[in-house]
């Protein structure tokens, strides 16, 4: 079974350390596996932290949407009967082989939205994922909202057309966010809609903050480091103690040539 791990940033990963430790660490667990890493360096086509224009309103969406033409890239253009995306700040653990994790049954599994549901229902700039959170949830059990940040495809047309419909989404948002839409309000759009299958791994889900490390180090797969958390090496070698500053040059050198670019967008 040949399966492919995808991630892509819009910034050089030598300008961010904890996307370099990331990058490093997934790099480590795909070796160990026997997984294709794939890494999109979006920096030489977009300089702006916000950059994608939506097919319908051709208005201006955050980057974060181009993950879905990343996945859709390798999808179409490889072999691999399963694609997996995780974003850039967040890595996997060497505990389980993505079988382990993953049910591969499934043609569409996406990880828990737990715990950043609280945040959503909490903060008023947030107040159409709050809506959301209430239509696609029963309220005591938050853990099956999907996570757009992490998830894993089999590779047919089926899924291809999922990415597409994904992607044209113009989520129906509070009025203030509607100008610049997240992947996660499309995702969870479609949701709604109930054409696909999709599954959610309630057992694993990005962490709101490395300080729950002492509680989920022994049971979960996948680490999310956050943008607003200041990472280190020190945490990172919980899980890969080989892991120091001049591993993460090494890796990055190594395979700077390797990273690769979206044909169209």
């Amino acid at each position: 079974m040949k399966i492919a791990v995808v991630m892509c940033h819009n910034q050089p990963l030598e300008t961010k350390k904890h996307i370099g430790l990331c990058y490093t660490a997934n790099k480590l667990y795909c070796d160990y596996y026997g997984y294709d890493f794939y890494f999109f360096d979006l920096s030489k086509k977009y300089t702006e932290k916000i950059k994608n224009i939506c097919p319908k309103t051709k208005r201006l969406r955050f980057i974060s949407w181009n993950k879905i033409l990343c996945v859709s890239q390798i999808m179409q253009k490889s072999e691999h009967d399963y694609v997996m995306y995780i974003d850039c700040d967040a890595f996997l653990i060497q505990r389980n082989s993505l079988c382990e994790i993953f049910n591969l049954k499934n043609d569409i599994t996406f990880i828990s939205n737990y715990p950043y549901v609280f945040d959503y229902i909490n903060q008023s700039n947030f107040v159409d994922m709050k809506n959301y959170s209430y239509k696609i949830c029963d309220q005591k059990k938050w853990s099956n909202v999907p996570c757009s940040g992490c998830f894993i495809l089999k590779n047919n047309e089926r899924n291809l057309n999922f990415l597409r419909d994904w992607y044209y989404q113009t989520p129906n948002t509070h009025e203030n966010y509607l100008l610049r839409p997240w992947d996660q309000a499309g995702l969870w759009d479609l949701f709604l809609q109930r054409i696909y299958d999709i599954k959610v791994l309630e057992s694993e889900g990005f962490l709101a903050n490395v300080k729950h490390l002492s509680k989920y180090k022994e049971t979960k797969n996948i680490i999310h480091s956050s943008i607003k958390t200041n990472i280190t090496y020190e945490f990172v070698q919980n899980f890969y103690s080989n892991l120091n500053e001049k591993k993460v040059i090494e890796t990055i050198k190594k395979n700077s040539s390797c990273c690769l670019s979206l044909d169209s967008l």
